[in-house]
């Protein structure tokens, strides 16, 4: 409760307080990514899922908003290199929890840890969940810099299951594919060169 969002493309009066993360991922370490630069996808991406507390009283009725006020999502590309200790947290703890259905309480932890260290340069634009139903309720801050993760980390999220038994498909590319942009307005917080787009 104590974590907060704001400033940058949000309105400075609204607070967005974290409702839920997870992660997107491919079956291969070249695609997984829900946004792509210059074209390319990363091998994974973290939402962390954010809700606007000063305006809306429930996370439910937040993500109904449609002048995107609701949520905030900060997106973060993962790449595969070295092992991402931040992660380790979770990633750690999947064969404890690699069907649907089981939990596993974690211990408090920093959220910061799971962002790159430099937020300053991301872009923004106005958008929708990428899940059902797809609410237009979305102001999206997808981060420049990429996260690393290692591969046995990336392994480790492709061996979870669908269903309740091992028999099951592994969950693999769980990802939205893009859609253009359409009459959507992109922005970016930084100059950016000529062949990132």
């Amino acid at each position: 409760d104590t974590s907060t969002v704001s400033g940058g493309p949000l309105e400075p009066r609204y607070c967005y307080r974290p409702l839920q993360f997870h992660f997107h991922w491919g079956s291969d370490d070249r695609w997984g990514s829900e946004h792509l630069i210059d074209g390319q996808a990363s091998a994974a991406e973290l939402h962390l899922v954010h809700w606007n507390s000063s305006l809306f009283k429930t996370p439910t009725e937040a993500a109904q908003d449609h002048q995107q006020r609701g949520l905030c999502v900060l997106g973060v590309f993962l790449k595969v290199g070295e092992h991402n200790e931040a992660l380790d947290t979770f990633t750690s703890q999947i064969g404890s929890v690699d069907v649907c259905g089981k939990q596993l309480p974690l211990e408090a932890f920093n959220l910061r840890a799971l962002l790159p260290n430099n937020i300053e340069d991301y872009w923004t634009y106005a958008g929708s969940l990428t899940t059902p139903p797809c609410s237009e309720s979305v102001t999206w801050i997808v981060f420049r810099e990429t996260r690393e993760v290692s591969k046995s980390q990336m392994k480790a999220l492709r061996s979870m299951h669908y269903l309740e038994c091992h028999t099951s498909d592994c969950i693999e590319d769980n990802f939205r594919p893009p859609v253009p942009l359409g009459n959507r307005t992109l922005r970016s917080s930084f100059v950016m060169s000529t062949n990132e787009d």
